[in-house]
């Protein structure tokens, strides 16, 4: 294999890992952000009168449907194994990783 075709795998290796890297930070944000909408949720729910949610738009909380909730997590650890799998083969191919964590 020619040093320009090693130098392309580490490059594009790298570039998969750096991208799926930020997908796993929005994706751990975005459950983060559901996790604070639930929690105020929750709070709301205890605290307010029973009057105050009789015309209330629950629908609003898409991930009031355990599966979105499930499809999230999910979401995450798929990420997570996505990550690993292109920070160790681009280890594997001599990209400088360390770089780019």
């Amino acid at each position: 294999m020619t040093e320009e075709k090693v130098q392309d795998l580490q490059d594009k290796a790298l570039g998969q890992y750096i991208r799926l890297k930020s997908n796993l930070a929005a994706t751990k944000e975005r459950i983060g952000n559901t996790a604070n909408e639930m929690e105020s949720l929750a709070l709301d729910l205890k605290n307010k009168p029973f009057s105050h949610w009789l015309d209330s738009p629950f629908h609003k909380y898409a991930w009031l449907d355990s599966d979105g909730l499930s499809r999230i997590l999910a979401e995450v650890l798929r990420a997570e194994k996505d990550l690993e799998t292109a920070r160790n083969q681009a280890i594997s191919l001599g990209a400088a990783v360390e770089l780019a964590d």
